[in-house]
């Protein structure tokens, strides 16, 4: 009798704590959801509500993933992933991840430069077999490597894909993109000033990435993905494949847009390393933890060096209240008052036609979000809103600036600075 009720107490116990646990997850939740506040943070600012920003924005919907303490802690979705058949969006649904693409890329790429399959600098063209980088006065001066196009100092060309409509019948292959044939309709990728001097931002080097990773390994690119990381991680609903097979085209959202040149479909984008990639919050938040865990020796895609060379400043872009630099196919962000390496965060961003992605994690400390929506407008507004709010109530070390605190000041007072400047 005694084994029974001892039973009887340890079961109770253990659905007590889960039950403190669910409650104290729903009051974040509900703290992340009413917390959204300006870029500027202002001491007793009355924050903002998600779905009241969201009808501000104009944003369909949206899809979140919270990392806390190297997991995910939850992961909700709101809005509408289809606005014409009321298809609501669920932590399922599928998001084209635009330049996200661009850090799933880097990791296969070190993953390879680990087996000896790569080299991070030795001249890019060693490594190219299908394609070869044109010769030029720059790259005789300076060969272009696999570290300058990942940290997009190359010197190469097109900054950026813009995708096809789904109507194109005829998809141009990568060697066809890398040319600028005219299937392709965009220019060809060159080298057109010195690598290793400059951040200068481009999808068309990341292009050149993919062709040195398909000719290193003889296969094609959303199956190399597939191998490399996403079955090992267990990411079930991301893919490279252009366009999407019926099995996640189903579970694909819309994408949205009010710019004048957006037809109104989701585009088709073969140039997979620099854009091509649909995924879920929840996948990415899975890759933004083992690529922390890995930092600290305790992952499977990359070694504990490898990934510390991954956040390691290879430029710097720019410095202001925050400075943002650039490491091999990461961004690295940290407010320029910091000095602590707590403070330090790496992140990508991602912007297909329709579509509006961030993954930001915490170099230590096991804390991250990724928020995907189904807009293409307000790049810099909704999206950043969310994650200062996740920052805030997660507490993340050294990342949102310290509150403006507001003086109030006499009628008078305020009527003397009346004038024209």
């Amino acid at each position: 009798m005694k084994f029974f009720f001892l039973f009887l107490y340890v079961k109770f116990a253990l659905l007590s704590t889960a039950a403190g646990q669910s409650h104290k997850q729903s009051n974040r939740i509900t703290s992340f959801e009413n917390n959204l506040i300006p870029y500027v943070p202002v001491q007793d600012f009355p924050a903002w509500n998600i779905r009241d920003r969201m009808k501000y924005y104009g944003i369909p919907g949206a899809s979140i993933a919270v990392i806390n303490d190297y997991k995910i802690d939850w992961a909700k979705s709101y809005g509408l992933a289809d606005t014409t058949r009321k298809i609501p969006v669920t932590t399922k649904t599928m998001f084209s991840a635009g330049s996200i693409s661009k850090l799933v890329t880097a990791i296969i790429t070190l993953r390879l430069v680990e087996r000896g399959k790569l080299s991070l600098d030795s001249p890019i063209n060693n490594h190219l077999a299908s394609w070869k980088l044109k010769e030029a006065d720059f790259t005789r001066k300076q060969p272009v490597t696999l570290r300058m196009l990942l940290s997009h100092t190359g010197g190469t060309s097109q900054s950026a894909y813009f995708g096809y409509l789904p109507t194109k019948i005829t998809l141009p292959t990568i060697v066809q993109i890398l040319n600028g044939d005219s299937l392709a309709e965009v220019n060809q990728v060159v080298a057109n000033s010195e690598g290793g001097k400059e951040f200068r931002y481009s999808g068309g080097g990341y292009m050149i990435i993919q062709m040195a990773i398909m000719d290193a390994l003889k296969k094609e690119f959303a199956s190399i993905a597939d191998e490399e990381i996403f079955q090992p991680l267990g990411m079930r609903n991301s893919t490279f494949a252009q366009p999407l097979p019926p099995q996640f085209a189903k579970q694909a959202a819309w994408g949205y847009s009010t710019a004048s040149w957006y037809k109104g479909m989701p585009y088709v984008y073969p140039q997979q390393a620099a854009a091509g990639l649909y995924s879920t919050p929840t996948d990415l938040a899975l890759l933004l933890i083992e690529l922390q865990k890995c930092h600290d020796g305790k992952g499977r895609l990359l070694s504990a060096a490898t990934m510390k060379q991954m956040v390691t400043t290879v430029t710097t872009i720019s410095q202001g209240a925050y400075l943002e630099q650039m490491g091999l196919g990461a961004f690295l962000l940290q407010r320029s008052d910091n000095t602590s390496p707590l403070g330090k965060y790496f992140e990508h961003q991602g912007a297909n036609a329709g579509f509006i992605s961030f993954a930001i994690g915490s170099v230590q400390g096991g804390n991250g979000v990724v928020i995907m929506l189904n807009s293409g407008d307000d790049f810099n507004a909704f999206g950043t809103e969310l994650r200062r709010s996740v920052a805030s109530v997660y507490g993340w070390t050294n990342f949102l600036p310290s509150p403006v605190k507001p003086v109030k000041l006499k009628n008078e007072t305020l009527d003397s600075y009346v004038g024209r400047y």
